[in-house]
């Protein structure tokens, strides 16, 4: 059974790209393009063996936010924030970051170093 990844990002055009570039690799992806839509995702099966956040989430909330409260209910769960922008000084709740300028390997690396690890 492959791992389910939910993947939040309020691009559409950035969500169906990396659905395909995470589903091209093996995993199960759910999206979301609202940390609202996250949370229902999130209380639902199935459930999610690790998140994809990116930082810039619509609904004046960030990626940062939704690692805190989705680890607050769950600590052991992998989150890795997205941002097309500088890393972020803070990320208490986030395991990785990833620049979307990368090349798609990098991302790929870290949802796998992600999984083995939690594993």
């Amino acid at each position: 059974m492959s791992a389910v990844i939910l993947y939040v990002d309020s691009d559409v055009g950035a969500r169906r790209t990396r659905k395909l570039l995470l589903e091209s690799a093996g995993y199960q992806v759910i999206t979301a393009e609202t940390v609202a839509e996250a949370y229902r995702v999130f209380s639902s099966a199935p459930v999610p063996d690790l998140v994809i956040a990116e930082y810039h989430v619509a609904e004046k909330a960030n990626g940062i936010k939704l690692a805190a409260q989705l680890k607050a209910a769950r600590p052991e769960l992998p989150v890795l924030l997205l941002s097309a922008t500088e890393k972020p000084a803070d990320l208490e709740h986030v395991d990785a970051f990833v620049h979307k300028l990368e090349d798609p390997t990098v991302l790929l690396d870290k949802v796998q170093q992600l999984l083995k690890e939690r594993s």
